[in-house]
Formats: structure tokens, sequence, C-alpha cells
């Protein structure tokens, strides 16, 4: 089977690659039920290094859901981080601050937290960290339509991620990489980084995203007027939906 991949809106892409594969940010089908879980077991912590882990994960459970809250999350996380003077946990809750103010389209904000995670994790040597934080940069910029320096963030997180053999953060790269030439017209090189992200979904086994992909490879198929192409991955995706019992899937 020739890899395929997905172009949605740029919204919808670093949704399902920079941010899933990175933290799981969105909440899960039952991420009411999480977020309480959560929220009990904050009430019996004391503010320590797992507290703060505990409040960044709700800060990225909102995400998508409540940016508010999720800010007031990660910056609680931020304050006891500070406090106890840990450098990992601080780039943590910059990041997940960072992330809910790209979500509440506040890109001066975003920039600054990520930034701030990305300078941080220079300090601590962090390489995958480093490649993520440029991808998430990368990713803002691609919001704002600066696709020179996306591709530039985007890049240099490539070669990271390359040096450490980061198969998940690539996917978040190529993806990325895809959006930005999709955005430029330039169909037949996006499916080129579309087609590296199906691999990896289709080496980990992952059907939902692989009939995401298919899904969205026929949207683009249909812009270079590859009818045929088109439909022939728009049902193949269709097939493996149902096949999940995935009706928004079905639906998309």
């Amino acid at each position: 089977m020739r890899p395929r991949l997905h172009k949605g809106g740029p919204i919808f892409l670093g949704l399902c690659f920079f941010f899933f594969t990175i933290f799981q940010l969105v909440a899960q089908k039952n991420g009411v039920e999480l977020i309480d879980s959560l929220r009990r077991l904050l009430s019996t912590m004391q503010d320590d290094t797992n507290k703060v882990k505990t409040l960044t994960r709700l800060s990225y459970e909102f995400f998508g859901i409540d940016p508010d809250t999720g800010i007031y999350y990660g910056e609680k996380a931020l304050t006891i981080s500070t406090e106890l003077n840990w450098g990992k946990g601080i780039a943590l809750a910059y990041n997940s601050i960072a992330s809910n103010w790209a979500i509440k389209s506040n890109y001066p904000r975003a920039f600054e937290y990520y930034l701030k995670s990305l300078s941080l994790y220079t300090d601590l040597g962090d390489k995958k960290n480093i490649a993520n934080a440029l991808n998430n940069i990368g990713w803002l910029y691609i919001f704002q339509e600066d696709y020179e320096k996306a591709f530039d963030a985007l890049n240099r997180s490539v070669e990271i991620n390359k040096e450490i053999n980061n198969i998940s953060g690539l996917a978040n790269n190529y993806a990325n990489l895809g959006i930005c030439h999709n955005k430029l017209g330039d169909y037949e090189k996006a499916n080129e980084y579309y087609y590296k992200v199906l691999e990896v979904h289709q080496q980990a086994n992952n059907m939902t995203s692989i009939a995401i992909d298919l899904s969205n490879l026929s949207k683009n198929k249909l812009r270079m007027k590859d009818y045929c192409g088109a439909l022939e991955d728009g049902f193949a995706g269709l097939d493996i939906s149902k096949e999940l019992d995935n009706i928004y899937s079905q639906a998309f």
C-alpha cells in the first residue's frame, strides 16, 4: 500500500500531529471523567514534581475545550516548579501555557512561552523537547502565514529528530511541512511529506489516523484533479472508519 497522509487545515493538522504525539493534548473520549479524577488527585498532593505533572496534564486536557482553564492550570504548574527550581517542570509548564494561548489565537503570548520553553530545554540539553519546541514554533508561523520562518523552524526540528531517531517527532515535522507546501499550492511536494506521515501511522497500526489521512489525501488529490485517486483514497478511509465504528471519521 502506498503511504499517504492528511491535509485538513492548519488547525486540524496541528491537533492531529503536533499536539497528539508529544502530549496527548486533546481530552480523550472519557475526558470529563479523567479531568474529575485528576482534580480529585490534586487535592491529595503536596507541592512536588508529581503535582506539577498532574497540573500540566490538566492543562493539556483542557486544550481545545476551555483554554482559559488550561492556562490557569499551566500557570499553577509554573508557580510550583519555579518554587522547586525544577527546570524540566518549568519548561513543561511554559509549553502547556503556550499551547493554550495558541488555541485562543493569541500568537504573541504563545510565541513568548514557546520561546521560553525552547531556551530552557536548550539549557537542559533536552534534544527531543528542543525539536518539539521548534516544531511548535513552526506550527505557529503557519498560522501567521509566514512560511519562510515556518520552513526554517521545522527543518531545524527535522535535523534534530533525525539525529535522535525520534520517529513520532519526524511525523509531526513532515505533517507541518506538508501543510506549508499545501498552503503555497505545491500539492505534489505536500504529498511527499504526507506519504511519510502515513508510513508512521501504518507502522504503528494506528487505524484511526490512517482513515483520516486517507480522507484528507482524497481532498488533496481532488485539488490536483486526480479524481480516481481521490475516490480510491476516500472510500478506503471510509471503509476503515466503518470498521472502527468511528462516526466522526465517517462524516469527515
